[in-house]
């Protein structure tokens, strides 16, 4: 037996006063029931709430749920028709766009009003004035306040750093206490706006306090460019028209996707006699993937796990009813930040609701997918960069590997070594950093590890590493390019995968093209694409030769007004009709291959600037033809 697991049966058995045997007996009856569970996503599981009482969260019962174009379209015709009725000479609020469009563009306060016409903001949040500080925003500057004061308690001297968080706590106070208030000549609010930035080299500033420190700053020159009269005409025009479209979005039938989550987490929170009906009808709530869900979500959730009885309105006072929640999470992993996934929220419900309240914490440490070899290097990296911060990041928790896949054989060989590009420019932005970081990387490849340094192959032999032998990750494809044209320039041979614009690649058009004028003798344009391509190679005025004497098609392939055809279209042209009937009862796949083996398409591709990427690209639709074949999808 795995002592571990048999540590956790009696932990479990123990903690919910139950036998083995009980606990058994529940585990056989939740596999036997698992077909009666609903299982989804927090969106499909909020728009079933909504279908099942509409009346009470106030929606049409036969609502759509809207991926965003219903929403774009008809705000646009609301908006038209509200921004004419203001700005027409009867218009009620002429002195108010007067001063706002003197400051900002009717795109950039049309983009505002779609912003809080989006039922993910609230508009109606206990403000006093339309100038009043939101509850959060009062306490991200409280936050802010509080950690400006202990660096400037930590460094008390007069230099640079030091005169920025001075200047810094000046501004957030002012924010607090009354923002307009805050004048430009203030010889500490003029010193925020015209000195550069935190010095990261200053004598006595360690790593975090410098973190922090940019933090702060940063956070304070913003502040410095809030309008607070602007922002309070805004909110003053703009929120009326955001409520008028929201009611009639809804009654128009349609609900966006914070919509779905609103409007449920408001019907499981208000509504006492639905939550209760709610909590007996769901005994068990499991909830994967914990750490990207954000704090609406919880709500939903964390009301329907709540105790009988009880009916919390607030839900961080909800007490939870033993052993019904269950959450699977791993806070490295947390990447819906964009879908307003909160790590804060995420610490505060596991930390000071489930823990606070007995959870049980079980961690799962062993990675079954990769070797003791790479789970060292992992391991040996981010417990350095992962550091434990209140509300921001939890501490790393090492991993470990599945018995039987310790580390291969011991190699003298490197296996990680890390590199820091440090710009001379102390000033850089992200477009200079990724164009630092593609030079210094072609630089190192061809001085120190092309044809240099020496690995070991498949077979365990040392040999030196060939381009082949190198992988470079991104994150994404966007700026490739920064990264291509270091490579090139030093001759440097590279294939990319995964391009988001692989269908646009003159080959994979050229390919295409052959492909639809095989398939079908009357697309003139495919013929066209093909006879100017390499394959074909006519220039334009000999295609439109061809044109004039009625002889795209190369079924016609004899005669070209008495006399005979080039011999290069003649035999393409001969070569094209017997593909296309050798070709029109194969499968994608065979039929594809086919035409590569007769064509010389490869060959000619791989005769371009970047042949190599070219050849890689063909192969590759080659192999997604072969796949679409396999699965018999087309023919």
């Amino acid at each position: 037996r795995d002592p571990a697991r048999q540590c956790e049966t009696e932990s479990l058995t123990a903690r919910y006063q139950i036998s083995k045997d009980e606990l058994h007996r529940r585990i056989h009856d939740a596999l036997r029931n698992i077909e009666r569970s609903d299982i989804g996503t927090i969106h499909s599981f909020a728009a079933m709430l909504l279908h099942l009482y509409p009346l009470e969260a106030g929606v049409d019962p036969h609502f759509h749920e809207d991926d965003g174009r219903e929403f774009d379209r008809r705000f646009d015709e609301q908006w038209d028709v509200w921004l004419d009725q203001e700005l027409s000479l009867g218009g009620s609020h002429a002195d108010e766009w007067r001063k706002i469009l003197g400051k900002v563009t009717l795109d950039q306060i049309k983009a505002l009003a779609k912003s809080l016409s989006s039922e993910a903001i609230e508009l109606r949040c206990g403000r006093t004035s339309v100038t009043a500080i939101p509850e959060s925003v009062r306490s991200w500057l409280a936050d802010l306040e509080r950690k400006t004061t202990v660096l400037i308690e930590h460094h008390p001297e007069d230099r640079t750093n030091e005169k920025l968080l001075r200047a810094a706590l000046r501004a957030i106070k002012g924010h607090r206490e009354d923002a307009a208030a805050l004048n430009d000549h203030d010889a500490e609010t003029k010193a925020l706006r015209d000195l550069k930035s935190i010095n990261a080299n200053l004598k006595g500033w360690l790593d975090d306090d410098i973190d922090e420190a940019q933090e702060v700053v940063r956070a304070a020159k913003g502040l410095l460019r809030v309008d607070p009269q602007l922002c309070g005409l805004l909110w003053a025009l703009l929120v009326p028209f955001a409520e008028r479209f929201r009611e009639y979005f809804v009654s128009e039938g349609f609900l966006s996707f914070d919509g779905l989550l609103i409007r449920a987490r408001n019907l499981v929170r208000d509504n006492v006699e639905v939550r209760a009906e709610l909590k007996r009808q769901y005994r068990a709530i499991l909830i994967d993937e914990f750490q990207d869900t954000d704090p609406i979500q919880y709500e939903i959730l964390l009301y329907l796990a709540e105790e009988f009885g009880a009916a919390a309105k607030d839900w961080r006072r909800i007490r939870l009813t033993p052993g019904k929640v269950f959450v699977v999470r791993d806070p490295k992993q947390s990447i819906y930040a964009f879908r307003r996934a909160d790590i804060e929220a995420y610490l505060e419900v596991v930390e000071k609701i489930i823990k606070a309240q007995g959870g049980i914490e079980c961690r799962l440490t062993t990675n079954f997918r990769s070797n003791a070899a790479i789970l060292d290097v992992v391991n040996g990296i981010f417990t350095s960069l992962i550091q434990a911060q209140d509300g921001i990041q939890p501490s790393y928790i090492a991993i470990h590997p599945a018995p039987n896949r310790s580390a291969a054989v011991n190699c003298r060989l490197p296996k990680v070594l890390m590199r820091k590009i440090i710009p001379e420019d102390s000033e850089i932005n992200a477009e200079k950093a990724r164009r630092l970081e593609g030079e210094s990387l072609a630089r190192w490849l061809k001085e120190e590890v092309l044809h240099r340094t020496v690995i070991l192959n498949a077979r365990g032999e040392e040999m030196y590493v060939q381009p082949r032998d190198v992988a470079i990750l991104f994150r994404k494809l966007t700026d490739i390019h920064e990264y291509l044209e270091p490579l090139r320039r030093q001759a440097i041979r590279y294939v990319v995968e995964g391009e988001r614009h692989f269908y646009a690649a003159k080959e994979i058009i050229d390919a295409v093209n052959l492909f639809r004028a095989i398939e079908n003798p009357h697309d003139r344009l495919a013929l066209v694409g093909v006879l100017r391509s390499p394959l074909g190679g006519l220039t334009d005025r000999e295609v439109y030769d061809l044109h004039c004497e009625d002889l795209l098609d190369y079924r016609k392939r004899n005669t070209r007004g008495g006399k005979a055809l080039p011999a290069t279209v003649s035999e393409l042209y001969q070569i094209l009709v017997r593909l296309h009937e050798q070709t029109r009862l194969l499968p994608i796949g065979e039929a594809v291959s086919h035409i590569f083996a007769t064509l010389p398409i490869k060959l000619l591709a791989a005769c371009a600037f970047d042949g190599e990427q070219a050849v890689a690209n063909l192969e590759k639709l080659r192999q997604q033809a072969e796949l679409l074949g396999y699965e018999s999808l087309t023919t």
